[in-house]
């Protein structure tokens, strides 16, 4: 099974976690590790250190970020090519986590990476007003989503 961690500033992992044992209960394989305001980068890249060494019977790690480009992102990515079979994805959104976890047995590192990355896109949606027309039928292409 692939292991995950779950990195962000803030509170980012916790609330994330706070959903997935929401819908799922509380998933093995998993860690989260905050970067609060108070840590520095050497306290996040230990705590990082650590959680991969506590994932470190798994078939490779999967590593969700919140942004692109922010220090959560720079020492996971860093760490992936220091310590550990790990790909690092951010921009990360609650149902590309449930995804991951649903299907995670199923996949080896680089599918389940791969399909993290479609359902994330996937799941970025607008509101649309839906109209109809005199007969009552939906005029939108997408029922509204």
């Amino acid at each position: 099974m692939v292991g995950i961690i779950i990195t962000g500033h803030a509170n980012f992992a916790l609330g994330m976690m706070s959903a997935i044992k929401l819908v799922f209960g509380s998933p093995e394989s998993l860690k989260i590790v905050n970067f609060g305001e108070e840590d520095s980068t050497e306290v996040l890249e230990n705590n990082i250190k650590t959680a991969i060494h506590e994932l470190k019977e798994c078939d490779g790690l999967l590593c969700f970020t919140d942004i692109a480009g922010g220090t959560p992102f720079q020492v996971a990515s860093r760490l992936s090519i220091e310590e550990a079979e790990m790909r690092v994805i951010s921009g990360t959104n609650l149902p590309m986590l449930l995804g991951v976890l649903s299907e995670r047995d199923g996949m080896d590192l680089h599918e389940l990476a791969e399909y993290a990355l479609e359902v994330g896109r996937e799941e970025v949606k607008e509101f649309t007003f839906i109209t109809y027309d005199d007969d009552g039928a939906d005029e939108s292409e997408d029922g509204g989503i």
